[in-house]
C-alpha cells in the first residue's frame, strides 16, 4: 500500500490505541496492544509506527513484535482491514 493509505488508515485505528500520538510527520507512538509495555508505568510507551520505502511497519521496543501495517490492522480490526485491501 501507498504511504497516504496507511497514514489514513492509521489515524482511523488511533482512537483503539492508548496514549497515540504522531512525534513526525511518519513516525507515531502508542502503548503496546499485544504485551502492554508496562503494568506498573502506565505513561510508557514503547509501540512505533514507522514509515520505509513509502510502507508503514509497526514494533514494539518491548516485546519484539514486528510486522508490516497491514498485518496489525487485519490482527485489529478485520472490517478495517478488508476496506484497507480494497484501496
Amino acid at each position: 500500500m501507498s504511504y497516504a493509505i496507511d497514514y489514513k488508515y492509521i489515524n482511523m485505528l488511533s482512537p483503539r490505541l492508548e496514549r497515540f500520538g504522531w512525534k513526525k510527520k511518519n513516525v507515531a507512538i502508542c502503548r503496546c496492544p499485544m504485551c502492554g509495555d508496562s503494568s506498573r508505568k502506565k505513561a510508557k510507551k514503547r509501540f512505533y509506527f514507522y514509515e520505509d520505502k513509502s510502507k508503514f511497519y509497526v514494533k514494539c521496543h518491548n516485546c519484539s513484535y514486528c510486522t508490516v501495517f497491514g498485518k496489525f490492522l487485519e490482527y485489529m480490526d478485520g472490517n478495517l482491514y478488508k476496506e484497507y485491501s480494497l484501496e
